[in-house]
């Protein structure tokens, strides 16, 4: 999205009622497909929805039909409000995906970790000699928290790379369906054309 407002983007804001007569233009469809497209890779919608909603446009004739389809994706705003953003970034969200996995990581290290070695202590103090055996599930859960934090970078890359991924198929699903569609020729079996005649 530009820095621009979203409705400034259109012909003429199709939400004032003096426009909402005037025919759209594939402009204005083309405006309305791309916060779709956005909200999409948000998760904001899923692909049944991002179909019908595309179908939506696609119908549209007059510009008073394009504001409802995305009336619960956009904030409201007058004419000359703050534009429609992705409410995050790709590394906003690559970030916060990495801090998951390190969470989940730590989780699987410190528990059974601490499980272990509560067990072997206990048989210590029961007067059990026994060698510190829990050192075996300390360094075996280790290793992907380890691996967790010394690839912070390739992993939120990589992360970055997949949301890119995902917002481009999104947009050419949308483009796909806004294609103009063109008539094929006619079905079944068609007339022989008519023969010329000798000396004619």
């Amino acid at each position: 999205m530009s820095g621009a407002s979203i409705w400034e983007q259109f012909s003429h804001d199709p939400r004032q009622p003096e426009h909402g007569r005037l025919r759209a233009s594939d402009r204005d469809r083309d405006v309305i497909s791309d916060a779709l497209g956005t909200a999409y890779a948000e998760g904001r919608l899923t692909p049944a929805e991002l179909d019908e909603r595309s179908d939506a446009v696609a119908r549209a004739r007059t510009l008073s039909e394009l504001p409802a389809i995305i009336d619960d994706l956009v904030a409201p705003s007058p004419a000359t409000g703050q534009s429609v953003r992705p409410s995050t970034s790709h590394r906003e969200e690559a970030e916060r995906r990495y801090r998951r996995l390190r969470l989940v990581t730590q989780i699987i290290f410190l528990v059974p970790t601490l499980i272990c070695w509560v067990v072997w202590l206990s048989l210590r103090i029961g007067g059990v000699d026994t060698f510190a055996w829990p050192i075996f599930p300390t360094l075996g859960t280790s290793i992907p928290l380890m691996i967790v934090m010394a690839s912070h970078k390739e992993i939120v890359a990589g992360s970055e790379a997949r949301l890119a991924r995902r917002d481009q198929r999104a947009m050419q699903r949308l483009q796909s369906r806004s294609a103009p569609r063109t008539l094929g020729p006619p079905s079944g079996p068609q007339p022989p054309p008519p023969e010329e005649r000798p000396g004619g």
